[in-house]
């Protein structure tokens, strides 16, 4: 609601304090692996700012904000890394993958995530659901809103659902031959009751079970309408 409503109250239950105080837990839980944690969020991603510059440590906000806008929440992720702060995660081992704008800034980024320096990271599923390779000590994936493609839902669990966790994933013998299944990592879906979270997850869930239909070959019709 505050990021529609300006001034609107802050439930103490929302989603952005019940994933603060997952989060944490699971920091706390992992400190002696390093674990780290994937945060996906499509609302409320840093502002747009122009990158167009004469110098190239600056960043100019292009647009100017109407008093209502101030009021709004418009960056979610600063409202959550101030929460897990609040909390006792150091400032510096949470990061925004929107910080990495280059090739070479996002391999650091994984890298320091490989090696449990970064261990909250979050992002939105177009720039941290494909391409990121974190796997290694990867404790948990939160999910605090839904997009609207099951592949996109697939994408986010992949980052940690593959092979090359070390620390958490199962544990094989040179013969393939498992040794042991390994701590597994968590996955949270963060909903809020009555509201469109439900009809969201719902219409992904309908989407995905006639797309399996399809790859199943279970499907006798010749045409099928389009749902949209």
């Amino acid at each position: 609601m505050r990021l529609v409503i300006p001034g609107a109250p802050e439930h103490p239950r929302s989603k952005l304090n019940l994933a603060a105080d997952e989060i944490a837990a699971v920091h706390q839980d992992t400190e002696h692996d390093r674990g780290i944690q994937l945060v996906f969020l499509d609302l409320g991603t840093p502002k747009a700012v122009d990158t167009v510059s004469t110098r190239d440590d600056e960043a100019v906000i292009v647009d100017t904000e109407t008093p209502e806008e101030v009021a709004l929440l418009t960056d979610a992720y600063a409202d959550l890394k101030r929460k897990l702060t609040a909390r006792g995660i150091p400032a510096h081992e949470i990061r925004f993958v929107h910080e990495a704008k280059t090739r070479e800034a996002r391999f650091r980024l994984f890298q320091a995530a490989n090696d449990g320096l970064a261990r909250v990271i979050v992002g939105s599923t177009a720039k941290l659901g494909t391409g990121v390779n974190v796997q290694k000590r990867l404790a948990a994936l939160h999910h605090l809103d839904a997009p609207w493609r099951p592949m996109d839902v697939e994408q986010r669990d992949g980052r940690g659902k593959r092979q090359g966790n070390e620390v958490y994933g199962p544990v094989f013998d040179t013969a393939g031959t498992l040794i042991d299944p390994g701590q597994g990592i968590r996955i949270f879906l963060y909903v809020t009751a009555r509201s469109f979270d439900g009809y969201v997850w719902q219409a992904i869930e309908a989407k995905a079970r006639g797309f399996k239909a399809i790859l199943r070959r279970s499907v006798t019709v010749r045409v099928v309408e389009d749902v949209d």
